[in-house]
């Protein structure tokens, strides 16, 4: 019961600031490649989820999110899948906050 609370409580949260993304309303399958898609075509899409998540007022709320979960695929708060574990590598291996390093990544991009 208390575990079922405690995911309650983590979607309710993460509606409150998905409900505000930049990307509501987008075609999922932009921040989520197929794997069949063209190189090209993957690129294209990174890049301009990327420029979507650069644009957006609760990236740091998405990212964090996505690294907690942990998101397995997709673009979340302007990071790939590979991004996001180099960060959290980053975070353990510095004993840093993850939230910490996210806005230093943020304000780099």
């Amino acid at each position: 019961m208390a575990v079922e609370m405690l995911k309650s409580a983590v979607l309710t949260e993460a509606a409150a600031w998905m409900d505000k993304a930049r990307c509501k309303g987008i075609d999922p399958d932009l921040f989520h490649p197929d794997e069949n898609d063209e190189d090209q075509v993957k690129v294209a899409k990174k890049e301009k989820a990327k420029a979507i998540c650069a644009e957006c007022p609760v990236r740091l709320d998405c990212l964090e999110f996505a690294i907690n979960k942990p998101e397995k695929d997709g673009i979340w708060g302007g990071a790939t899948k590979d991004e996001r574990d180099k960060l959290k590598r980053k975070s353990v291996k510095r004993n840093k906050p993850i939230r910490e390093l996210a806005i230093q990544l943020i304000r780099k991009s």
